[in-house]
């Protein structure tokens, strides 16, 4: 009888060892344990080099709300919350370390509602599920065992990290404040558009035109007419590093017809345009793909019309097709923009998020509710999960290559090789055509002459990688993304 008293004792304290707030010393067992299984799930690592090199505590008056742990230099950081009663891992990353001095509106919108959901789970002594206390249980384990296999999508934009400020913003209208190098900032749905756009290094070439007058509507600055005419404009992807760190007149162009195609509202504090929705009267993110920047397919859906499985699937269907997503939400007084890239698991809502802001507080980010009742806080008003659209199927309208003469064509096989590919070009009226090869962060590392229609290059020499292939004529640039392995 005294034994299995002690064993009914024992559950008891098991389940509910965890109710309440979470010392900083168990949010860190969580934190190791939860970065080493999933960083596994990415490359071999061992639990023993996961270090915690700085820890930041957000209260909640004179409460810890949650933690935020660095993990060594520069390998990302984790975000557990100080509440049992929520999941305990809200975020994560393995790119930066979290640098609370610099970090994007948008990141700040999403902790600040994971914040909200967790005082609202105290005020409505909300108890944890069962799955939920499982998850503490498991994380908190000194002899925590890693799980064999997680489904990852890792970021598909990998080291695409652009941002609002200097240099992406040399066109957009001039300001006196020099936070942004004397220029307002594109706006977050103009840098996403943008980037989403780097990623497919398409179009080559815009289509159609566009002008307003930023000077009524409720703008708050008067710049005048502002326009672009996309269908006399190129876009050389191949010259737009992946990180701008100088001028860069290619990036600036892109950024700046971003802004026009949903008539960007700029201003020093922020700059604002909307992404959807489907049947708007006015200029949208995802009018703009389809209008000017030839994405035939992007198309609006707000998280409202979906059950939460439902848009996870969604959301997965289309990384798992390796197309990114623009993701937006809205917190009552601003909308947030970035780019939804990749996942981990198929079942724990973590998403990968870029929030085009240089890479800073990029990571996996628990997109549904946190608290225990599903869809939100039972009617509560702070859900990170409400409120949230995306465009999906940003997708190019061919295979892949775009010309400026809509005859003319190249194949590029085997594609990805070893570094011998041939070349077929078909319908070029210029018999002389220059091939050029750039690497990713813009460089030109290989070039020649074609003298005929089909050949083959030898790129042996250079690393394994991806690099962009561009072949030029006196009226066609055609531009091929070609992939080295070894």
């Amino acid at each position: 009888m005294r034994k299995n008293l002690f064993i009914i004792i024992l559950l008891f304290i098991g389940i509910n060892s965890f109710a309440g707030i979470v010392p900083i010393e168990t949010a860190r067992k969580v934190a190791v344990n939860f970065y080493y299984e999933r960083a596994n799930a990415v490359k071999p690592i061992s639990l023993e080099s996961v270090r915690i090199t700085q820890e930041f505590t957000e209260m909640q008056s004179v409460t810890p709300a949650y933690y935020v742990f660095n993990i060594g230099l520069d390998k990302g950081y984790i975000i557990v919350s100080a509440e049992s009663n929520t999941i305990p891992v809200l975020a994560y990353s393995f790119e930066k370390n979290y640098y609370a001095e610099n970090i994007s509106p948008s990141f700040n919108w999403i902790v600040r509602s994971y914040k909200n959901e967790i005082i609202e789970t105290r005020e409505k002594n909300m108890e944890a599920t069962d799955e939920i206390n499982g998850l503490w249980e498991t994380y908190s384990n000194s002899a925590f065992k890693s799980t064999s296999s997680i489904a990852t999508v890792s970021p598909l934009l990998a080291s695409i990290t652009w941002d609002q400020g200097c240099y992406y913003n040399a066109l957009v209208p001039a300001n006196t404040d020099a936070t942004y190098c004397n220029h307002n900032p594109t706006g977050c749905v103009a840098t996403a558009m943008a980037m989403i756009m780097k990623y497919n290094a398409w179009p080559a070439q815009g289509q159609g035109s566009y002008s307003y007058n930023h000077s009524g509507n409720g703008f708050t600055n008067n710049y005048g007419v502002l326009s672009a005419n996309f269908g006399s404009s190129t876009y050389n992807w191949a010259s737009m590093p992946e990180n701008v760190i100088s001028a860069n007149a290619e990036v600036a162009k892109i950024m700046y017809h971003c802004g026009i195609a949903v008539e960007m509202s700029y201003d020093v504090n922020g700059s604002g345009a909307p992404v959807g929705p489907a049947n708007a009267s006015w200029p949208t993110a995802q009018k703009a793909f389809v209008n000017y920047f030839k994405y035939p397919t992007a198309s609006y859906f707000a998280k409202s019309s979906f059950t939460d499985a439902n848009w996870k699937t969604k959301i997965k269907t289309d990384i798992d097709a390796s197309h990114p997503i623009l993701y937006a939400g809205d917190d009552g007084s601003a909308g947030h923009a970035f780019v939804l890239d990749g996942y981990q698991g198929t079942s724990n809502d973590y998403y990968h998020f870029n929030f085009g802001w240089s890479g800073y507080a990029n990571g996996y980010f628990y997109l549904t509710a946190i608290t225990p009742n599903p869809g939100g806080i039972g009617g509560g008003t702070y859900n990170f999960s409400s409120n949230q659209e995306g465009i999906f199927g940003i997708v190019k309208s061919t295979s892949g290559i775009e010309t400026i003469d809509a005859h003319a064509s190249v194949d590029v096989y085997p594609n990805p090789s070893n570094g011998l590919f041939n070349i077929n070009l078909s319908n070029f009226k210029d018999s002389k055509v220059k091939i050029e090869v750039y690497n990713l962060i813009g460089e030109k590392v290989w070039e020649n002459n074609l003298n005929k229609e089909n050949t083959m290059i030898n790129l042996t020499q250079l690393t394994k990688g991806v690099y962009y292939l561009s072949l030029k004529s006196s009226n066609i640039t055609l531009t091929k993304k070609i992939t080295i392995v070894k």
